[in-house]
């Protein structure tokens, strides 16, 4: 597979196998075609701190699972826990997490949003609006390499996609506003999504800086002076005039719309020379509005922005952003 030019692989069920096993196999593997070693991470299910199997004794082999992420983003989606008790997210040792370098973090994924393996409560398309802000949250933070799920809608824990009489799995339909449809969810197609992708691929590295809130549910911070984010999770409208660690200028916001040779195709904001610039976000019944995310790609007028493209030819094994799809490619080592 890897002189196919396949560039990594998901080990399922990794804390059933011997991690000294699994360490030998992936030394054995081939460097990928375009040079550097396959990308590896690992299912080890550990939600509670309370397993005989911990995901440190994986990290050696490559990076593991955070299923603590997914519960953590769903009651911050629902407003369950106020979005100001997320200052050090993952870092503070209180969350029980694992060291950010060794984190693949993900808001659900083909078994959890089933409640099967590493179920619980969690985020599923079921609930768009809060799935949205959970994994608008998660992009714009800086914990882990985060993972993007996309799929298809289901009644039943057990139910394929979407099919025909057959049993041959439908096309995928993409309707005129680039969604799918035909039974097919595409999250990763919802601009939100697609968008916060680019915007975690901006702040790269960048610290989270300039953290605000209001005590309770309306938040901001930056990413060093390459990005800016704000949440109200409120039900009622809020506004502040608030730091976003940006140059001064008109930019546009990631979540409503894009860059436009003419402006932005959703809000704008302007950033003073002070880097300071006036927030005024609806109530979080309105998803659309009830977030602001700025890149220091994503300006007013920008003619040259193409969002997110992948160059052809350039690939960075251990990317920001990771897109699973539901019929994934995993490896199984018996």
């Amino acid at each position: 597979m890897i002189a196919m030019g396949v560039a990594g692989f998901r080990i399922d069920a990794a804390k059933h196998m011997y991690p000294a096993e699994l360490d030998d196999v992936e030394s054995r593997l081939h460097d990928c075609t375009f040079g550097g070693r396959p990308y590896i991470y690992q299912e080890v299910i550990d939600r509670f701190s309370n397993e005989a199997i911990r995901p440190i004794e994986y990290f050696q082999t490559g990076d593991v699972t955070e299923f603590k992420f997914c519960d953590q983003m769903a009651l911050l989606g629902r407003a369950s826990v106020p979005a100001d008790q997320f200052q050090n997210f993952g870092f503070d040792p209180r969350w029980g997490m694992m060291p950010t370098e060794n984190a693949i973090v993900f808001v659900e994924n083909h078994d959890n949003q089933r409640n099967h393996g590493g179920g619980g409560d969690i985020l599923t398309f079921k609930e768009p609006r809060e799935y949205k802000i959970g994994l608008a949250f998660g992009l714009a933070w800086n914990y882990g390499t985060a993972r993007i799920f996309s799929g298809y809608v289901f009644e039943d824990s057990d139910q394929g996609p979407p099919s025909d009489s057959s049993g041959n799995t439908d096309n995928v339909v993409i309707n005129a506003e680039g969604l799918c449809d035909g039974g097919w969810v595409c999250e990763h197609r919802w601009s939100a999504i697609r968008n916060m992708v680019c915007f975690r691929n901006v702040a790269g590295d960048e610290p989270v800086e300039n953290w605000w809130d209001n005590g309770d549910n309306f938040i901001a911070f930056s990413r060093g002076d390459k990005a800016f984010f704000a949440l109200n999770n409120e039900r009622v409208r809020q506004s502040e005039t608030l730091q976003t660690g940006l140059p001064s200028g008109t930019y546009c916001d990631l979540i409503t719309g894009e860059p436009t040779t003419r402006g932005c195709s959703g809000t704008s904001v302007v950033v003073d020379d002070d880097g300071l610039a006036y927030i005024d976000l609806l109530p979080s019944n309105n998803e659309r509005n009830a977030m602001v995310a700025l890149t220091i790609a994503a300006t007013s007028g920008r003619s040259d922005y193409t969002g997110c493209v992948v160059e052809a030819g350039a690939v960075q094994l251990k990317a920001n952003v990771l897109l699973i799809a539901v019929i994934a490619l995993l490896l199984f080592i018996h």
